[in-house]
C-alpha cells in the first residue's frame, strides 16, 4: 500500500511496531521504516492495570511526537485508538494536517458505557483530520452518528493485493466446504451459526471449517454445542498465515453470519483474494459489498434458518459460478488503483 501511494519526488517514513509476535520486518528501500511504537501484545491479559496501561499509551504517544518533529506535510494515522487519540490527536493536529482511517466506526467490542463511548469517539473523529473509510455506509454513520462533516470523509475501495493467493497445491474438496475464520467475538453470529448447522445435520454431502481466536469459555461453549456433528471441524487458536492460506484455498464457500457491524469486513477481502464466494447477513457495510459485486448470497442477520436455507441452496451450486464476478471485485481492490486516490486525500489534507 505504501509503494501505491508514492508519487515521483515523494519521501515516506512509515512507523510501526517494534516487533509484534515474533515476525520480522522486512527492509524497503522505497522509504523509511522507523520502529519505534509499543508492542501491546505482550501485556494484553493485564491490561486492564492502570499503571501499565498508562505507560503503553504515554510511550505510544512519545514516540508519535518525535517522529513527527521531524518536519513532514502530513501524516496518515492508520489504526485509531478512540480510548486515547481523542486527547493525543487534537495535539498532533496542531502540528500537521492528519488522515485518518476509520476502520470501525463503532468498536467490536465496546470499553465503556455507550454514552462515555460515544462522547470519546465524537471527541476522536472530530480532531483525526481528513477521514477515509471503506464504504458509504460508514460514511452515513460518521455523519448521522458523530456529526462529521461530509466533505471530510471520502470513501475508498477496501485496498487488497487482487492477485489470486489461492495455494496451487491445494485442491477444492469434491464435497462443499464452508469456512468460518476469524476473530470468534460475539457480534460474528456464531450462535446463530451452530443454531443453523444442528437444523442441517445430518447433511453428509458437506464439511464445516470454524478456525479462529477467541476466549476459553467460547471454546468450551462451541465444542459443547458441535461436538456431536462429524462434519463440523474447529480448529481453535491463533491461525499462521500458512494454515490460512490452506483453509481459504480448499473452501467452496466462506461464511460470514454477523449480527452486528460498524465496520467494512477484512474476512471478505479475503475471499475475494482467494476467489471464494461468501454467505453474509446484510448487515453493515457487509450486506451492501456483497450485493453490489455479486460475489455470494446474503441472509437477514440473527436468522439461522435463513442462515441454514442459504447454505443448503450454496451446496448445489458450483463456486465456480461467481469466479469472474469475484475476481473483477479485487481487481478494482487493488493496492495500485487504492494507493493513487488516498494519495489524492493526503492532498486534500495539506490544501486546508
Amino acid at each position: 500500500m505504501a509503494l501505491a501511494v508514492l508519487r515521483a519526488g515523494d519521501s515516506l517514513t512509515v512507523e510501526a511496531l517494534r516487533s509484534f509476535r515474533g515476525e520480522k520486518f522486512l527492509s524497503i528501500s522505497a522509504y523509511d521504516v522507523v520502529r519505534d511504537l509499543p508492542d501491546p501484545a505482550p501485556i494484553q491479559r493485564t491490561f486492564r492495570l492502570p499503571g501499565r496501561r498508562a505507560r503503553l499509551v504515554l510511550s505510544r504517544s512519545f514516540a508519535r511526537h518525535r517522529l513527527i518533529a521531524r518536519g513532514f506535510d502530513v501524516a496518515h494515522i492508520e489504526m485509531l485508538v478512540y480510548q486515547t487519540d481523542w486527547a493525543d490527536l487534537a495535539l498532533l493536529r496542531r502540528r500537521l494536517p492528519l488522515v485518518s482511517i476509520v476502520h470501525d466506526v463503532r468498536p467490536h467490542v465496546s470499553s465503556f458505557r455507550p454514552r462515555l463511548e460515544t462522547q470519546l469517539l465524537k471527541r476522536t473523529y472530530r480532531h483525526a483530520g481528513d477521514i477515509i473509510v471503506f464504504h458509504d455506509v460508514l460514511r452515513d454513520e460518521l455523519t448521522n452518528d458523530f456529526a462529521v462533516g461530509r466533505d471530510r470523509v471520502q470513501v475508498l475501495p477496501l485496498p487488497l493485493d487482487a492477485r489470486d493467493q489461492r495455494d496451487p497445491t491445494c485442491t477444492r474438496p469434491e464435497r462443499s466446504t464452508f469456512l468460518f475464520l476469524g476473530t470468534l467475538r460475539q457480534n460474528k453470529g456464531l450462535p446463530v451459526l451452530v443454531d443453523a448447522l444442528r437444523a442441517l445435520n445430518p447433511l453428509d454431502d458437506v464439511c464445516f471449517v470454524i478456525a479462529g481466536e477467541g476466549d476459553q469459555a467460547l471454546y468450551v461453549w462451541l465444542r459443547s454445542q458441535l461436538e456431536s456433528l462429524a462434519n463440523v471441524r474447529l480448529e481453535l487458536g491463533p491461525v499462521p498465515q500458512v494454515r490460512k492460506r490452506q483453509l481459504f484455498s480448499e473452501a467452496s464457500w466462506v461464511l460470514l453470519p454477523y449480527s452486528r457491524f460498524h465496520s467494512q469486513s477484512g474476512v471478505l477481502a479475503d475471499a475475494y483474494a482467494y476467489r471464494v464466494p461468501v454467505i453474509a447477513s446484510d448487515v453493515g457495510a457487509l450486506g451492501p459489498s456483497v450485493r453490489n459485486d455479486d460475489v455470494g448470497l446474503l441472509v437477514p442477520p440473527g436468522d439461522p434458518e435463513s442462515l441454514a436455507q442459504a447454505i443448503s441452496d450454496a451446496a448445489s451450486r458450483s463456486p465456480e459460478h461467481f469466479a469472474e464476478r469475484i475476481s473483477a471485485a479485487a481487481w478494482r481492490h487493488d493496492y495500485s488503483n487504492v494507493g493513487p486516490q488516498v494519495r489524492e486525500v493526503y492532498d486534500t489534507a495539506v490544501s486546508r
